[in-house]
């Protein structure tokens, strides 16, 4: 898999999530997709799940968008840089938002929307 390939599926995806595309975010995630925190809580696992968190984030912030000053990978592994600078939690404050993700990647999305 070239370094290319797989730092352009995780920036495809990170597109799609800018884009509020909710089926086109989806199709980058297996069915059996796993997002936990930074300390390892689970957010969401598998599509449904996936796509209630998302939708929610969405709904709850519809300015949402992530840019990423950093990429860089090992294998099929990508980490990545994210910045989030209009973060909201419940009906507080916009803040920004920091966190390096750690995403496997394949060439291809799971599904097609």
């Amino acid at each position: 898999m070239a370094a290319s390939d797989v730092v352009a599926v995780v920036l495809a995806e990170h597109d799609a999530y800018n884009a509020h595309d909710l089926e086109r975010l989806l199709a980058y995630y297996a069915p059996d997709a796993v997002i936990v925190d930074g300390e390892g809580n689970l957010i969401s696992e598998g599509h449904d799940a996936v796509r209630s968190t998302m939708a929610r984030v969405f709904e709850r912030m519809p300015d949402v968008h992530v840019d990423w000053p950093a990429v860089f990978h090992v294998g099929a592994w990508v980490a990545i840089h994210d910045i989030v600078p209009n973060w909201r939690i419940g009906d507080g404050p916009e803040h920004e938002m920091q966190w390096v993700a750690r995403e496997e990647t394949c060439l291809t999305p799971t599904r097609t929307s």
